[in-house]
């Protein structure tokens, strides 16, 4: 069985940890859950849920060789499909904050961003990501690398991203529940098991509701859940490490 390891900070009280304003931006929690069934459609058959099966795309990252941003929480992720013919690529950069993040609020308040609250099996973490949904020859646009540096606290510029290694492509499934808002990703691994999330989001006023929720379904269903509970990122990133 995969074995997932502890990725994200876990911060159990983190409105005392940031700004009143910053914490405010995060309206939304994604309540998630590793799964760790032997295939997708032994999950899909034990939740006995309609799920809809979406188109396939593929994920890749960006990632130095010995994981130097994993490790201080950046993420730069690519994800392609194909739509009315032509190949389509988003590209975001998720960072993790915790209380010593050295963070420009100001002017994160003035970019285009999402923060958010992500919970794994009852572990709160908070994240903040910046998209590009038209991402070209070149994937990462000039805000986003301003965003590492500005809420990162990297020194970082355009010139980083040619010494950077591609972890991927990997084929990205993904399924959607005809009835909740429940969503089903797995993930292609060559020469391994895949790996599976279970997710939802929600208003941050309900997460504990629903993860409470979702947790009995699981358990009514007998779905197995990985051991550990953590970000699928970090097991993608040392399963496809060169």
């Amino acid at each position: 069985m995969l074995k997932i390891f502890k990725f994200s900070v876990l911060l159990t009280a983190f409105h005392f940890y940031f700004p009143a304003s910053a914490a405010g931006t995060a309206s939304q929690a994604e309540v998630q859950w590793s799964i760790c069934e032997s295939s997708p459609q032994s999950f899909l058959k034990k939740s006995d849920e309609e799920f809809e099966e979406k188109s396939s795309r593929s994920i890749s990252f960006l990632e130095s060789s010995d994981l130097f941003y994993l490790a201080h929480g950046v993420i730069f992720r690519m994800i392609s499909k194909n739509e009315e013919g032509s190949v389509k690529i988003k590209s975001t950069i998720k960072i993790d904050i915790n209380e010593n993040s050295p963070i420009d609020w100001q002017w994160l308040s003035l970019q285009d961003h999402k923060c958010e609250i992500n919970i794994y099996h009852g572990k709160e973490s908070y994240s903040c990501s910046m998209d590009n949904k038209d991402a070209g020859d070149q994937p990462f646009n000039d805000k986003q690398i301003e965003m590492v540096r500005k809420v990162g606290g990297i020194d970082f510029d355009s010139s980083h991203l040619k010494n950077m290694k591609v972890f991927g492509p990997l084929k990205l499934n993904k399924w959607t529940s005809k009835k909740t808002d429940l969503d089903f990703e797995s993930v292609d691994i060559p020469g391994s098991e895949p790996i599976m999330e279970l997710s939802i989001r929600v208003p941050d006023a309900e997460k504990y509701q629903i993860q409470k929720k979702y947790d009995l379904w699981i358990q009514e269903k007998g779905i197995h859940l990985c051991e550990r509970q953590s970000s699928r990122t970090e097991v993608l990133l040392k399963s496809t490490r060169p």
